[in-house]
């Protein structure tokens, strides 16, 4: 017996075994036959073209659709699921009320519009009136869908309410955004026409779009003659329609954007509008002949994947213009604060001037000018830096979000690497091996080029305004850091295309060495500059914003590139220096250690002047600046005995470099002032010229005839001080 029931236990330890050999093959089938249906399900005709198929059953399939029996049946289906599902009935009274305060979120929403309201209150009305909507319809399709029946139309309704919640959530949102006295016109500040526009475009899709939506997602699953007759058309009319509502309301001249495109001529979408509008109507239009083409199933995939693009654009649109709005009730707020306080001053200052003379008091706030937050504010009052920061954000978050849409369709890129477009040959221990270039590598080129350049223009700037909130760097370093992020990006960029491109190391090393001999002979200057920039950005002897001298030129610098640096001088003009002098030459930096720099003036006053007075005078000029330093403090001696009297300086120093000539042409004025004051005349050239009638002299030039003879004159002409 024991026999038996060990040879009993071990059939049924390799029954076991095999049995979870089997599942983990099953398993492991299943996962393959899933990637491949998604990397081939895609690409492959769903039913026949529309010239090859017979639309006879048509009017047999509509009667279907709108059979009353079939609608019974939905509405026993979820009867029966409200009946067995208690928890939903809370979402329905919640539904219920939110309808029934239908007008008084209206009002609410409108009453939001007062200028000093939060931004917050701005999102409430039109967030709670949209996800009614959504609350309403998702509920009943998940009734539906969990109520299993032997009946597959209430099932197949259930499925096409909750693909259709998404949309129609996001379009009623937008559409009471729109509405009249709402939050784009009073609080997001788009002008009313355009609003007005946006809303008639998205009634338009509400009304044609949905419809449209619902029958082609509830008709499909029932049978292929559904799908391909009433579906089909279905879908077409969905593209079309939301193809010519693109047109219309994208159009850069005619569309809801064009006074968003007029307000900034200069910008990306501006620039690009010859690219992404035709791209915007195109794709949809592409789509409907799809679906006559038989591609119905990919037609319908896609169109899923451009509507979610479309919703997380206007997402993104309307998140940037809620921080915009928010930003602006920030500054708002900061400058009522500041308006408040300087008015208190000033009162307090009219209240003790009032009780100083005896006078009667003036009212508080007389004479004072109106709030500074009474003023309209625009969105040039922010800061620039701010808004880049949210657009880079908001950049980042985008490309997020496009990644997470296209997740279930990017298998079915893999058929690209499929298509080769030429060859490559790569030695690997010895042996050549060809390696295909397909259309997947090209793809994946133009990728890493976008992402490249998309980086290069975005992720300095957002680096910068990081360091420039979060750490001590000045500008200089900045700079370095970002430049140096650029040269690394751009490398990277670069090794990544060879990559993809089939180029190795060993492939290319002749070329670079080729290239070095070249560079040796007749780009050493080029290399020089490169090199010479690469040691300024790292050892930092000249950096952006500091003010240096180089020749007779002096200015700021304002960039450091690859070749040259530009500084801008004086007049405005922008020099271009090469990297090498900087490093080679002799350069003044005013502001590499601190920016204190000395100022001299020498004044000259007329011999027999009382010397005391003037130095005391310049001392005292001096000291009334505060813009001069007192320490190191300022020098004032007797210099020399001139040849056109006796010479003083003054010795002074500033903190900055900024309104360096100004302050001292103020002090030369000041200092001219108060000699004038005390008698004190500065002194002048003085030359004696005489003129002798006769022979030629010992040079052997003779006077002119007409001269008068034996006459002695004492010019005194003006000189510089």
């Amino acid at each position: 017996m024991l026999g038996l029931a060990i040879a009993a236990e071990e059939r049924q330890l390799r029954a076991l075994a095999e049995l979870d050999l089997a599942a983990e093959s099953l398993h492991t089938l299943a996962r393959d036959y899933r990637a491949f249906l998604a990397e081939h399900l895609l690409w492959m005709r769903s039913h026949v073209p529309v010239t090859q198929q017979s639309f006879a059953a048509l009017p047999v399939v509509l009667g279907e659709l709108l059979r009353p029996s079939n609608w019974l049946l939905v509405a026993q289906t979820l009867g029966d699921g409200l009946a067995d599902a208690w928890t939903w009935w809370g979402g329905l009274i919640a539904v219920a009320l939110l309808l029934a305060f239908d007008r008084t979120l209206r009002r609410r929403i409108r009453a939001t519009a007062e200028p000093l309201r939060r931004a917050r209150t701005d999102r409430f009305g039109y967030t709670l009136w949209a996800i009614l909507w959504t609350l309403l319809l998702a509920l009943l399709g998940l009734i539906l869908t969990g109520t299993p029946g032997p009946e597959p139309f209430p099932y197949v309704v259930g499925e096409a309410l909750l693909r259709l919640a998404p949309g129609l959530y996001y379009l009623r949102a937008f559409r009471l955004m729109c509405m009249t006295g709402g939050v784009a016109e009073v609080h997001f500040r788009w002008r009313s026409d355009t609003v007005r526009g946006l809303a008639r475009y998205l009634d338009a899709a509400i009304w044609t779009l949905i419809p449209l939506g619902f029958v082609a997602a509830a008709v499909s699953p029932l049978g292929e003659v559904q799908a391909s007759t009433l579906g089909r058309l279905a879908l077409t009319g969905a593209t079309l329609g939301f193809a010519l509502l693109l047109a219309g309301a994208l159009h850069p001249r005619r569309g809801v954007v064009r006074e968003a495109l007029t307000a900034t001529p200069g910008g990306v979408a501006n620039r690009m509008r010859h690219v992404w509008y035709p791209l915007a109507v195109a794709v949809p239009l592409a789509l409907a002949v799809l679906t006559l083409a038989g591609f119905q199933y990919t037609a319908g995939a896609l169109f899923h994947l451009w509507l979610g693009q479309f919703w997380l654009l206007l997402g993104l649109v309307v998140l940037q213009q809620a921080i915009v709005r928010w930003l602006l009730v920030t500054r708002r707020q900061l400058a009522l604060r500041q308006g408040l306080e300087r008015r208190a001053r000033r009162e307090a200052q009219q209240e003790a001037a009032a009780a100083g003379e005896g006078s009667v008091p003036t009212a508080p706030g007389a004479g004072i000018p109106a709030d500074v937050d009474d003023a309209a504010l625009d969105l040039v009052a922010l800061d620039g830096q701010t808004r880049r920061l949210v657009n880079a954000l908001l950049v980042v978050g985008g490309g997020v979000g496009l990644r997470a849409l296209w997740s279930d369709v990017l298998p079915a890129l893999n058929v690209l690497e499929r298509i080769p477009l030429w060859s490559a040959g790569t030695a690997m221990d010895g042996v050549t091996h060809t390696l295909p270039i397909t259309l997947a590598d090209l793809a994946s080129i133009l990728v890493i080029v976008a992402v490249a350049v998309i980086s290069i223009r975005h992720l300095p700037a957002l680096l910068e305004i990081l360091l420039l909130k979060n750490t001590g760097i000045g500008a200089g370093g900045r700079y370095a850091i970002t430049a140096l992020t650029r040269y690394t990006i751009t490398a990277l960029a670069v090794l990544s295309v060879a990559g993809r491109l089939g180029f190795a190391w060993h492939q290319v090393q002749w070329l670079v060495a080729a290239l070095g001999v070249g560079i040796g002979f007749g780009l050493q200057e080029i290399v020089a500059n490169f090199i010479s920039g690469l040691i300024i950005l790292f050892e930092r002897p000249v950096r952006v914003g500091d003010t240096v001298t180089i020749g007779e030129q002096t200015g700021v610098v304002s960039r450091i590139e690859i070749r040259a640096t530009t500084i801008r001088t004086r007049d405005q003009r922008e020099l271009l220096v090469p990297n090498k002098q900087l490093i080679t030459g002799e350069v003044i930096n005013w502001t590499l250690s601190d920016q204190i720099n000395r100022g001299e003036i020498l004044v000259s006053i007329d011999y027999g002047s009382d010397t005391e007075t003037a130095l005391r005078i310049l001392r005292e000029v001096a000291a009334a600046d505060p813009r001069v330093m007192t320490d190191p403090a300022p020098v004032v001696t007797a210099t020399d005995f001139g040849e056109r009297g006796l010479d003083l300086m003054l010795r002074f120093f500033l903190p900055t470099v900024a309104n360096r000539l100004q302050i001292r042409g103020e002090l030369i004025n000041a200092i001219d002032a108060r000699l004038r004051v005390v008698g004190i005349p500065i002194a002048l050239p003085r030359r004696d010229m005489r003129l002798r009638d006769g022979e030629s002299d010992a040079s052997g030039v003779a006077p002119a005839a007409f001269i008068p003879p034996a006459a002695t004159i004492q010019s005194q002409t003006t000189g510089s001080s």
